[in-house]
């Protein structure tokens, strides 16, 4: 069994409009403000990021605390649906597990494998199916094709958008950070709750509760691609979805997502349009906005210019 060990937090697909003929990308990495072009492959990229892990009692009632808040009962139940979709994972295991007799100790250590190796790697598969979801609508939109934007195309693009939007390693930093804030509370009502253990469930939650904030109200937003020219080509990062509007508030949402060097999505209010034509100005901006929102790697098609585009950011 092939266990990947590396887990990407930026989709390599996604990256592949930034790339050259040998799939490498110029890549800017703030901490030390170096230069570099390395292979997608190497880029966004943890070990074992998406690992997943049995839920205690105390992390299923701290899951399902946040699961009751949304006022939709059928939101309410989709993210009930991923929580016991982890569950069944692992009680599926314990009746694989039980039914190994104790002296057959070969073949119960082959299943301690094999479930060790799903375990590690079930997250970063569901991300998978999600990405492949989405490949096809992605594409048209990075060729300026006309999509139909039916229910199910709406609502699977969506769910698409806010993973990726949710699913990064910065995401998983500023969440824990957040948590951290009412962590000792939490903790003596709920003492064996890990939230490092339950981000990876909480985050594809949280993807869910934005995404069906969005569809509920579909009518009221665009899905808007923008153009820009070849001297002031679109940057990308490890943070490739941006809220441009108001995190905290689910009715200040306008989502930036650059498709590639030369075409951006920008998801609005039809009735509260942030943008209706982006001017040079404003792809200076929304680079910039791409570079602060970054936790540690920028993305551009050509070192030369990602160098002189970062002269030109207003830090």
């Amino acid at each position: 069994m092939n266990i990947k060990k590396r887990h990407h937090y930026i989709w390599q697909n996604y990256l592949k409009p930034w790339t050259n003929n040998n799939n490498q990308i110029c890549c800017y990495f703030k901490l030390n403000g170096q230069y570099t072009t390395p292979n997608t492959t190497s880029i966004g990229v943890a070990k074992y990021f998406y690992k997943s892990s049995r839920l205690t009692n105390d992390d299923l009632k701290y899951l399902e605390s946040i699961i009751v808040k949304a006022s939709n009962p059928y939101q309410q139940k989709i993210n009930q649906n991923w929580l016991s979709f982890i569950q069944e994972y692992y009680l599926f295991n314990d009746k694989i597990r039980a039914s190994v007799s104790a002296n057959r100790t070969s073949e119960l250590r082959n299943f301690e494998q094999i479930a060790d190796g799903f375990e590690k790697m079930l997250f970063e598969e569901l991300h998978t199916l999600i990405e492949s979801s989405a490949q096809e609508i992605l594409a048209d939109l990075r060729n300026g094709k006309n999509v139909e934007w039916t229910d199910e195309n709406t609502m699977s693009f969506l769910f698409f958008m806010m993973n990726q939007f949710m699913r990064t390693r910065r995401q998983k930093v500023i969440g824990l950070a957040s948590i951290d804030k009412y962590k000792d509370a939490v903790l003596k009502i709920l003492p064996n709750w890990c939230p490092d253990r339950t981000w990876n469930i909480q985050a594809i939650i949280l993807a869910t509760n934005i995404g069906f904030s969005i569809y509920k109200d579909i009518r009221n937003y665009s899905f808007d691609v923008f153009e820009s020219n070849s001297d002031y080509p679109f940057i990308t990062g490890d943070q490739p979805i941006l809220n441009l509007g108001n995190p905290e508030t689910e009715e200040e949402i306008w989502m930036y997502y650059p498709l590639s060097p030369y075409r951006c999505l920008i998801l609005q209010p039809k009735n509260n349009r942030k943008y209706t034509n982006l001017s040079s100005n404003d792809v200076l901006v929304l680079n910039t906005k791409i570079y602060n929102d970054a936790l540690e790697q920028v993305y551009s098609h050509d070192k030369i210019f990602l160098k002189k585009q970062l002269n030109k950011l207003s830090f």
